[in-house]
């Protein structure tokens, strides 16, 4: 076994119920934790995949009690693929939802951004009892008391680009204001 270096990073090994390595900027304990300077970390020699708790781990918890800023991705000018949960089995992905205080989640940061959801998407209370609902055939409905569609200003336009025909259920339908046919066409009501 062979020890060097300068003095301030001399290596101490203490035998107790473990192996323990000491030094300025590296640790390993007796219990078998890891500790580095700050601003280091752990990296591979020649560019390839790093990789944490393949084989045996379980769990791999990241910044669990005292990191107030994870950064995955986060530098450079790069072109990254982020995978998460891309596995054949059935995954569990819980962002934000610790419940202790509101949460601020941002997706994309251009307004030509894309975000692909493949299934239904329920918007409100998390699909427990009153949401807003799009199948993964692109159907939309309200379900509990979720039941307004209100535009704060301005003009709400439904349709105004393909000019597809409008089908509505038989319900009763209520218009509080006037109702304006635009165009040189002639219109028809009809009824019962």
């Amino acid at each position: 076994l062979n020890l060097t270096g300068a003095a301030a990073s001399t290596w101490t090994i203490g035998t107790g119920n473990a192996l323990t390595l000491t030094s300025q900027n590296f640790r390993v304990d007796s219990a078998g934790n890891i500790t580095v300077a700050a601003g280091q970390g752990i990296d591979t020699i020649s560019a390839g995949e790093l990789r944490l708790g393949n084989n045996t781990a379980t769990t791999v918890s990241i910044g669990s009690t005292s990191a107030t800023t994870l950064n995955l991705g986060a530098g450079g000018a790069l072109t990254r693929a982020i995978n998460i949960g891309t596995g054949t089995g059935a995954d569990t992905i819980n962002i934000g939802t610790g419940g202790t205080a509101t949460d601020d989640i941002n997706l994309g940061g251009f307004s030509s951004t894309t975000v692909d959801i493949i299934g239904t998407l329920r918007s409100g209370d998390g699909g427990t009892t009153n949401f807003l609902q799009i199948t993964s055939g692109g159907n939309l409905s309200f379900v509990g008391t979720a039941n307004t569609i209100d535009k704060v200003s301005g003009t709400l336009n439904i349709n105004t680009t393909n000019n597809q025909a409008i089908t509505t259920g038989t319900g009763l339908l209520t218009h509080g204001g006037n109702i304006t046919f635009s165009g040189t066409s002639a219109r028809t009501i009809t009824g019962p």
